[in-house]
């Protein structure tokens, strides 16, 4: 293939053994010759229902049995980071699609930092700590037994994505936490048994955003066959792929009227500010996003750290036309603005990630169900009211 030919010379024998990748990316080699080559989140226009204080880097791969993969980095100033390899694919039209089985995450809490570096993530921890460097190493291996050391394992053999993201940037920083990009510094490829073949990897020069179409067309088909005004547990999918990580999803069927969501707000570290994640909160993070039902794309997002609460700790959202927005009655001054959007059918994401283990009023997991799932979360519940613009300016349209 003519791929082959671009490669090194000291990769031919490891690529020969176990078969030629497929050459699906023509503007990145697989093995990969640079790193990050593609972003994705809803602050740089993605669609595919893109979280809206997120931002995800990618790099792509064709893994067999024998690579090791080793990267350096530093802790951002944000809420969340992960790493994450998972297959994927491309359709006819070279769309991106990637697939939850088979996918494997590490977690920053989990990832132990250098000596003399300190993890700000642990519970406890300095936020701000000036040293805050970290290495992890990839095994393209299944995992037999507990993992050890800061090792993230990938047992999918075929062609993947690596994934760093990163959640929630502290107040004042980029989207990338404040800290470079990861350095993936040893790319090991173990040919014929002797010595390994080794691949230093620079940061690609551009980074271009990721089409998502595949993925807003398969959630699009989704949502617009769930009832209306009705939350549904939705599976995390595609670049949404995480363990503890819940959501649940509505379709809003008419731009008309406004849709008036009210729940109490978990508790969560409010980092935007610079605060010490503690351990004690009930979920690392939540938010609720409008996107259009069509595109997939963001319409805006209330996160835990903007939501205005009322004196009970309740979060009221009211999503509808722009054209619509009223005044809030006294009552409800604190209530929380979403668009709509310009499409004619819209849809509501509400996220949480990380619930604490004994917060049993969490959103049901990737795989719960949504039976008894209102008295279950009892006031954590969001619920829906569906009124006119002209009630919720009299102060006739409060969520029970």
């Amino acid at each position: 293939m003519a791929l082959l030919l671009s490669l090194p010379s000291t990769l031919a024998p490891a690529i020969a053994q176990s078969g030629s990748p497929p050459a699906v990316f023509a503007d990145q080699g697989v093995p990969p010759f640079c790193s990050w080559r593609n972003v994705t989140g809803a602050t740089q226009g993605t669609a595919g229902f893109a979280e809206g204080n997120s931002t995800m880097w990618i790099t792509y791969y064709y893994a067999y049995p024998g690579q090791l993969l080793h990267i350096k980095g530093q802790y951002p100033y944000a809420r969340f980071m992960a790493f994450t390899v998972q297959p994927v694919s491309r359709d006819d039209s070279g769309a991106v699609r990637f697939v939850t089985t088979g996918s494997a995450h590490l977690y920053d809490m989990d990832i132990r930092p250098d000596k003399g570096s300190i993890n700000p993530f642990a519970p406890g921890a300095d936020r701000n700590a000036s040293k805050r460097f970290y290495n992890v190493w990839i095994r393209f291996k299944p995992l037999t037994g507990k993992p050890r050391g800061n090792t993230l394992f990938g047992g999918a053999s075929g062609l993947g994505a690596l994934s760093f993201r990163v959640y929630g940037p502290d107040k004042g920083r980029d989207a990338k936490g404040g800290m470079p990009l990861p350095t993936i510094d040893k790319w090991i490829f173990h040919s014929d048994g002797s010595k390994p073949d080794i691949v230093h990897l620079p940061l690609c020069s551009s980074v271009s955003r990721l089409s998502a179409s595949a993925i807003s067309q398969q959630l699009s088909k989704a949502f617009a066959k769930a009832p209306p005004d009705t939350w549904k547990p939705l599976p995390s999918s595609g670049q949404d792929s995480l363990q503890d990580y819940s959501l649940l999803a509505a379709r809003l069927p008419s731009r008309s009227n406004l849709t008036v969501l009210r729940f109490v707000a978990p508790s969560f570290p409010n980092t935007w500010y610079g605060r010490r994640i503690t351990g004690h909160e009930q979920v690392r993070y939540w938010s609720v996003c409008a996107y259009g039902l069509t595109s997939g794309r963001s319409n805006g997002c209330v996160a835990d750290y903007q939501a205005h609460l009322d004196t009970h700790g309740y979060v009221t959202i009211v999503v509808g036309d722009d054209s619509l927005r009223p005044k809030a009655p006294p009552a409800l001054r604190s209530a929380n603005w979403l668009s709509f959007g310009r499409e004619q059918q819209s849809v509501l994401i509400y996220r949480q990630l990380i619930p604490a283990r004994g917060f049993t009023q969490a959103l049901p997991g990737p795989t719960g169900s949504d039976s008894g799932l209102r008295p279950r979360m009892g006031p954590y519940y969001p619920t829906l009211t569906t009124c006119t613009s002209g009630d919720w300016s009299a102060g006739r349209c409060r969520p029970s």
